[in-house]
């Protein structure tokens, strides 16, 4: 990775967790790499907000962990 600050998420990408307020944050400081890992119980509904994001921005990352 970078010599840029970071800030991880971790944790379940469900609604409830609101992880979107992470992503927000990413989109409005550029500077910063904002790394994400986690699993949702909602692919059909958290997948496209993810590849939303994923395409807006070029300092996050996104790690998934299944089966833990």
């Amino acid at each position: 990775f970078s010599q840029k600050p970071s800030l991880a998420f971790l944790g379940r990408l469900d609604a409830q967790k609101r992880f979107w307020v992470v992503l927000e944050l990413a989109k409005r400081f550029p500077q910063v790499d904002f790394l994400i890992g986690g699993d949702t119980h909602a692919p059909e509904l958290m997948n496209p907000i993810i590849e939303k994001y994923k395409s807006l921005l070029i300092s996050l990352y996104f790690t998934v962990y299944s089966g833990l």
